[in-house]
């Protein structure tokens, strides 16, 4: 069913875990873009004033403030995203990434509103890539679990009511045949009950994210950067598992492009991926960094550990996605990871570098 594509003015956002990373770049694509972002925060809402700050996990404060704001389109980006604090802390990692999730999704379904949950490339083992969308998964750690069981929640909250749509069109269709007069306004309304009362969701895959971020721990990438700042500390880094860095302006842009590509149609649900097809090691990373920023920074000091997987919860080795769906939706390139990493570790690295910036 084709839609009338409201003006950039009528669009509406609401985004959760706003004041991270991929938040971040979600609200500032949108407001580009000519959306009305809304904003959600909580722990780290009194760093950004432009912020709402509200605990998803208070359904009665996530449904006022829905009713409120009436958007078009919910970002769930909020996520304990770290695989060893969902390790020790299970409980609380699912009622953020399960529980928390599957009320917005009920919520979203209640005002006909498009959910868009972002999941991860972590679902997957990792044996078998390059993984499609509809590739079975089959999560390593609690981390990988809490957020399949969180896309099984928005999936199911939010089912496609195309066939029973389809069965009292066909109703509408013989009775105008049998009358010899074909009832138009009829067809339309009920297309328009259905995608309000399925308002649908999608899932988005995405893999290992960078960005402009605010501190350097606050990516698994840039976090690396530490390491080669300091020449003093010998250190060791994981040459062993295969990532697919990706800057969030990317995944930003592609959930902008999923978002819009809903307004127009509401054949756009279901699970789509996105991410970088550019491979690296995290040892290739580091090596990227330091050519990026110049003959000044040496990696001397470290070695490569291309023997054992990471420490900590298991890892998938290689969860690589494939990302035709949203691409036949029109989502554009990502950027090389030298081009990216360069971009976003400039201010970091500036007062230690030697005049290689001009």
């Amino acid at each position: 069913m084709a839609l009338q594509d409201p003006p950039s003015a009528s669009k509406c956002v609401v985004i959760t875990g706003a004041s991270g990373l991929l938040g971040r770049a979600v609200s500032q694509t949108f407001s580009s873009a000519g959306w009305r972002t809304v904003g959600l925060a909580f722990s780290r809402a009194h760093l950004h004033p432009n912020l709402v700050k509200l605990d998803i996990t208070d359904k009665v404060a996530f449904e006022n403030l829905i009713q409120r704001e009436k958007p078009d389109v919910i970002v769930h980006c909020a996520a304990e995203k770290d695989p060893d604090a969902a390790a020790s802390k299970p409980e609380e990692t699912k009622r953020l990434n399960v529980d928390a999730t599957q009320d917005l999704a009920e919520c979203a379904r209640r005002h006909g509103i498009f959910l868009i949950y972002i999941s991860t490339d972590y679902v997957f083992d990792g044996e078998s890539p390059p993984y499609k969308e509809d590739a079975v998964p089959h999560p390593l750690n609690k981390y990988g679990e809490s957020k399949l069981a969180g896309e099984q929640a928005v999936l199911e909250v939010n089912p496609d009511g195309k066939s029973l749509q389809n069965t009292f069109r066909n109703s509408i269709l013989f009775d105008s045949t049998i009358n010899g007069t074909a009832n138009l306004i009829q067809i339309v309304l009920l297309d328009r009950f259905f995608f309000f009362l399925y308002a649908g969701a999608a899932v988005l895959r995405i893999s290992v994210l960078y960005g402009a971020v605010e501190k350097l721990s606050e990516s698994a990438i840039t976090v690396l950067f530490e390491k080669v700042q300091d020449p003093s500390k010998p250190a060791v880094i994981s040459n062993y598992e295969r990532r697919y860095p990706t800057h969030a302006k990317d995944i930003a842009a592609g959930i902008l492009v999923l978002a819009e590509a809903r307004l127009k149609s509401d054949a756009v649900k279901g699970i789509y991926h996105h991410s970088t097809a550019e491979c690296l090691t995290k040892y290739e990373m580091v090596r990227q960094m330091a050519a990026v920023l110049g003959p000044s920074w040496t990696l001397n000091h470290i070695k490569a550990d291309s023997e054992k997987p990471t420490s900590g919860a298991a890892r998938p080795f290689d969860a690589q996605l494939s990302c035709e769906r949203l691409q036949q939706l029109g989502a554009p390139p990502c950027v090389s990871f030298a081009d990216g990493i360069r971009e976003v570790l400039l201010p970091f690295a500036r007062s230690q570098l030697t005049g290689f910036f001009c």
